[in-house]
C-alpha cells in the first residue's frame, strides 16, 4: 500500500479510463505519454478495479527486470542484492518511470551490437511511458571500449564543473518544452536546494570502484557496455549534481551498475574486500531508505485488507478520490471485461 500521492493519480486516471471505454466517453491521454495510456487501455478492458491495475503494472515492471536479469547476467544474487539496496523501494512510488526503467533495459543489447532500429524502438516505448527516458538514448553514442583511467576521471570532474552551472537546467527546460513536459522537468530544474552532496559521494565512491577494480572486467563487448553504462550513472548524478531528481534520471543506467558490481564482486580473489564492501554498500542504502520511510512501511498493510493506508494520513485525506475503496477494496469489479473499442482520446497535460 506504499506509493504517496503519485498512486492515487494513477488510480484516478485508470479508474476514469476504465468508465469512459464502457461508457463511449472520450478519454484523455496521461500528458503526451502514449505508451502509458494504452497500457491502461488495454488493462482497463478487463478490470474496472485500480488496485488490480497496480498489481498488473508491478508484474509487468518485474517480469521486464527478470528478462533483463536473465538476458544479460551470468549470476543473479550479487546482482539481486545491489537491486535491493539501489532501486528496489522506489518501484513502490515511481511506479509509472520504473516501468520505463525496466523497458528501456530491454534496448541494451541492441546497443553494444551496434543495431540501431531495435535500440532506438525499445527507447521510445520507454519514453511513451515517462518522457525521462529518453536519457537513454545517450547510451548508443558512448564507444564501446575500455577508456584510460585518466580519461575517466577527467570526463568526470568536467562533468561536476557543468553540473555547478546553469546548464543543466537550461537543457531540462529545452527538453520539457520539447516534449510538452514543461511541469515535470520544472520540477527536476527547480527542485535545487543547493547542491546534492549525498549524490556527489555516491557517484565518487561507485566510480573509483569500478575505475579501480577494471582489470578485472573482461574484454568483451557486453562487459565493457555495462562498464561504461555504470559510469554513465556516476555521470549523470555528477551533471545534474544540483537537482533532487537526478537519482531519478540516473535509473536508466542502474542495470550497468547492478551488472557491473556483481560483476567485480563475483571475479575479486576469495580474500578480497570487494565482496563485502558491494554487500554492505547494499545493505546500508536499503537500511537507509527503510529508515527514511517508516512512517510508510509500519504498521504495513496490503490492498487485500480495507482500511486506509498506512504512512501520513494528510496524503489519503488529500488524495483520495473514492472513500468506497477504503470500505471495500473490490467497490469496482476486480474482472470485467468490456468488448467496446473507443479509440477517441483527447491530450491531457497536467499530469506527474
Amino acid at each position: 500500500m506504499q506509493g504517496g500521492y503519485d498512486r492515487y493519480l494513477y488510480g484516478a486516471y485508470f479508474d476514469d479510463m476504465a468508465d469512459a471505454i464502457r461508457h463511449n466517453w472520450i478519454w484523455s491521454t496521461y500528458g503526451h505519454e502514449l505508451g502509458y495510456s494504452f497500457f491502461n487501455w488495454f488493462i482497463a478492458h478487463f478490470s474496472m478495479n485500480r488496485y488490480i491495475f497496480i498489481l498488473l503494472a508491478t508484474l509487468t515492471m518485474y517480469a521486464l527486470y527478470y528478462r533483463a536479469f536473465v538476458t544479460y547476467l551470468d549470476e543473479y544474487p550479487l546482482a539481486l542484492i545491489v537491486f535491493m539496496g539501489l532501486l528496489y523501494y522506489f518501484t513502490m512510488t515511481y511506479m509509472r518511470q520504473t516501468l520505463a526503467v525496466g523497458i528501456a533495459w530491454q534496448a541494451c543489447r541492441y546497443a553494444y551490437e551496434r543495431r540501431p532500429v531495435p535500440f532506438f524502438l525499445w527507447v521510445f516505448v520507454a519514453f511513451s511511458f515517462h518522457n525521462s527516458a529518453i536519457i537513454f538514448a545517450l547510451m548508443y553514442f558512448v564507444k564501446v571500449e575500455k577508456f584510460s583511467k585518466s580519461t575517466i576521471i577527467k570526463m568526470m570532474v568536467i562533468l561536476f564543473f557543468i553540473g555547478l552551472t546553469p546548464i543543466a537546467s537550461w537543457a531540462l527546460n529545452i527538453f520539457g518544452e520539447a516534449t510538452d513536459a514543461e511541469g515535470r522537468t520544472s520540477v527536476y530544474a527547480d527542485n535545487s536546494g543547493g547542491y546534492n552532496y549525498a549524490y556527489l559521494f555516491l557517484s565518487i565512491f561507485l566510480a573509483f570502484i569500478m575505475v579501480r577494480n577494471s582489470d578485472l572486467i573482461e574484454n568483451n563487448k557486453k562487459n565493457i557496455f555495462f562498464y561504461n553504462m555504470g559510469l554513465m550513472y556516476c555521470a549523470v548524478l555528477l551533471a545534474l549534481i544540483r537537482f533532487g531528481q537526478t537519482g531519478r534520471l540516473g535509473w536508466y543506467y542502474m542495470f550497468g551498475l547492478i551488472y557491473t558490481l556483481s560483476t567485480l564482486a563475483r571475479k575479486s580473489r576469495a580474500d578480497s574486500y570487494l565482496r563485502t564492501l558491494v554487500i554492505a554498500m547494499s545493505f546500508a542504502m536499503f537500511l537507509r531508505i527503510t529508515a527514511q520511510w517508516d512512517f510508510n512501511l509500519s504498521p504495513y498493510k496490503t490492498f487485500l485488507t480495507n482500511g486506509y493506508p498506512c504512512g501520513i494520513r494528510e496524503i489519503y485525506d488529500d488524495c483520495e478520490y473514492d472513500d468506497a475503496y477504503t470500505k471495500d477494496k473490490f467497490t469496482r469489479p476486480a474482472l470485467d471485461l468490456c468488448t467496446n473499442a473507443a479509440f477517441a482520446f483527447t491530450i491531457q497535460k497536467e499530469q506527474r
